[in-house]
């Protein structure tokens, strides 16, 4: 790097030597250098601190415990995706169950091979198919909904009088009354 007398002496400017000290101080005090190698010493000591932190590790500790933890993150995605796959087999059952009528959705799933539909291609056809088996062979699982119960009351038509049955006139000439 040069000095600031040397760059002014390149363009024709010269300080006198009675001056130059009062130059350089006022130059000093209102002018900062830059440090070039300060941010590459900065990055140095940066790197010399972390790989302080990794003194005294061991590598192939390290290295079994990442395939360790890969290996555990490979069997928790794998027991949650077969959770997603039970959960979407149940729905696919439900609904095969509900569009067949059936009354009992426990039941009917007991009598279906649940193993062969859950390794099934198309499980919604399968699943239907294996209800409407169920279907032909335990009818008594499915039906429609129960009708309302019967309540009493004259309805449209009223209810028949007894009023000249003969089991009424036997009655009331029993009791001394006019049979009508």
């Amino acid at each position: 790097m040069k000095h600031i007398h040397d760059i002014l002496s390149g363009y024709g400017l010269a300080v006198p030597e009675d001056r130059r000290a009062d130059f350089d101080k006022e130059v000093g005090e209102n002018y900062e250098t830059i440090d070039v190698t300060g941010p590459l010493r900065q990055q140095l000591k940066t790197a010399t601190d972390g790989l302080k932190a990794f003194e005294g590790v061991d590598v192939n500790a390290l290295n079994g415990r990442i395939t360790q933890l890969t290996q555990d993150l490979a069997a928790q995605a794998a027991a949650h995706q077969q959770q997603l796959d039970d959960m979407d087999f149940d729905r696919v059952m439900e609904d095969a169950i509900r569009a067949a009528k059936g009354k009992n959705v426990k039941a009917i799933r007991a009598l279906v091979d649940e193993a062969t539909l859950k390794a099934s291609k198309n499980r919604a056809k399968d699943a239907q198919a294996a209800v409407e088996a169920v279907k032909q062979t335990e009818a008594y699982l499915f039906g429609a909904e129960t009708p309302p119960p019967y309540a009493p009351g004259p309805g449209i038509n009223p209810p028949p009088t007894m009023k000249n049955s003969p089991e009424v006139n036997a009655f009331r000439m029993a009791a001394g009354l006019k049979a009508e």
